[in-house]
């Protein structure tokens, strides 16, 4: 469905970004998923994250006092080609807020759009 919807948009020239938790890493090398989402579009879109090192602390879940780094990102960036954006970036949250206080088990993602 997605992949349709970024397709409408190729065909109609119409600029775009989705951002959020695919829950999935669309970096890896030939990703089954990316290739889902861009079939028939690649010459059009493009992975700001792709590059994004993933330095997210989270609070352990199992052990509340410790931290856990995953090891690749899974919030991405997607834009039309058309638009200029900056590498996506990974806002990286306090260790001792990360154990502290409440907070989402994502760190945010950003890009700047020219």
């Amino acid at each position: 469905m997605l992949n349709r919807w970024i397709n409408e948009r190729a065909a109609n020239n119409e600029s775009f970004i989705i951002a959020g938790d695919f829950n999935h890493n669309l970096a890896y090398p030939n990703d089954w998923l990316w290739q889902l989402l861009t079939n028939n579009s690649e010459q059009s879109v493009a992975l700001i994250t792709k590059a994004t090192p993933a330095d997210c602390l989270v609070r352990s879940k199992r052990k509340p006092t410790k931290t856990h780094q995953f090891r690749q990102l899974i919030d991405h960036i997607v834009v039309s080609k058309d638009l200029f954006a900056t590498p996506g970036k990974q806002t990286v949250f306090n260790k001792q807020d990360v154990l502290t206080r409440q907070l989402s088990d994502h760190c945010p993602i950003s890009t700047t759009i020219h």
